[in-house]
């Protein structure tokens, strides 16, 4: 914590906030293209999970003005992603993106003609990602030492990120294996001495444990489809991003959900960021790319009785003005 409300990190004996650390992290990427390209670039467009409210992308802002950057434009990822896959294509199709990436989801519907990419309504959930998914294995890893060696595995700080980076290989190993093992040597000291502890999970285990996590992102895609009244089998493409979304359990909902198995033709890990790159490209040129978004959720203000009053509607396409008490919003 960095003050009452501010939320940041402690790196050594210093508090940086979440835009400075998010800047380190812009001036690495800049350091890259620039050694690439032997050229310096100082303007970018930064992509951000579709749900983000205003505050995250003032803060992504901040990021880049504390890194020297001019952000030019901020994209939704679930737009760059559809932009990657559609640009230059002759579609006239319904696309749903279907990202769950490593601490946020998005869901969105977009029709996609030609050059032009509507966002017809998005959805997500900011606090669901595949760091959930970790922690469930964590957890099983913790509960399954308490069985076998009947008792409780004192964690400290380096004990816990090393389940952590347990858990999630064990994970990524399920994606394709029926079985894997977990193998922690030397992970507590008992009666003096070093104590090493191995367990294995079945992919049957880790379906069970993580199931609720998927199908809240299955709900989230019937609020999507609800919102634009779009029936699941009225979707033509469904893309998959985010490198959780290599999980089998992941893809059979998903499939079983929209009737149809998700597009293989792109990256789950690389569409976003090709696609933030097409837009930044399209932007320094005449090509005709329009990207029409729309709001994520609702915007307004609070009523002196306390009560919320909504100006602009969750979903309401951008731009968009509404004109209150004679003054234009």
């Amino acid at each position: 914590p960095m003050g009452e409300m501010a939320i940041g990190a402690r790196i050594g004996d210093r508090l940086f906030s979440l835009p400075q650390v998010a800047a380190m992290i812009l001036n690495e990427l800049r350091r890259y293209v620039c050694d690439y390209l032997k050229e310096n670039v100082h303007t970018a467009v930064v992509s951000v999970p579709a749900y983000y409210t205003e505050n995250q992308r003032e803060a992504v802002r901040e990021a880049g003005v504390i890194a020297g950057i001019d952000i030019i434009r901020i994209i939704n990822e679930p737009t760059a992603a559809a932009l990657a896959y559609g640009l230059n294509k002759e579609y006239d199709k319904k696309v749903l993106v279907y990202d769950l990436g490593g601490g946020t989801f998005d869901a969105s519907l977009l029709e996609v003609f030609e050059n032009m990419f509507k966002v017809v309504a998005t959805g997500g959930d900011t606090f669901l990602g595949g760091v959930d998914f970790d922690e469930r294995v964590v957890e099983f890893i913790l509960s399954e030492y308490e069985r076998k060696e009947n008792q409780i595995l004192q964690c400290d700080s380096v004990i816990t990120q090393r389940l952590k980076d347990a858990a999630e290989r064990a994970k990524i190993e399920l994606s394709s294996k029926s079985v894997a093992q977990i193998d922690l040597p030397y992970i507590t000291i008992s009666g003096g001495n070093f104590k090493d502890f191995k367990t294995e999970i079945s992919q049957e285990q880790i379906e069970t444990i993580t199931e609720d996590l998927v199908d809240r992102t299955i709900e989230v895609c019937v609020e999507v489809l609800d919102a634009a009244g779009v029936q699941p089998e009225q979707v033509d493409s469904v893309i998959l991003v985010g490198g959780q979304t290599r999980m089998p359990l992941v893809v059979n909902k998903v499939s079983r959900f929209f009737g149809k198995a998700p597009t293989k033709g792109v990256h789950p890990d690389e569409v976003v960021a090709c696609g933030a790159a097409l837009m930044g490209y399209s932007l320094g040129t005449d090509s005709s790319v329009r990207l029409i978004d729309v709001l994520p959720m609702s915007i307004g203000g609070r009523q002196p009785d306390g009560g919320f009053k909504v100006l602009f509607d969750a979903n309401s396409t951008l731009p968009s003005e509404r004109e209150v008490g004679g003054a234009t919003t």
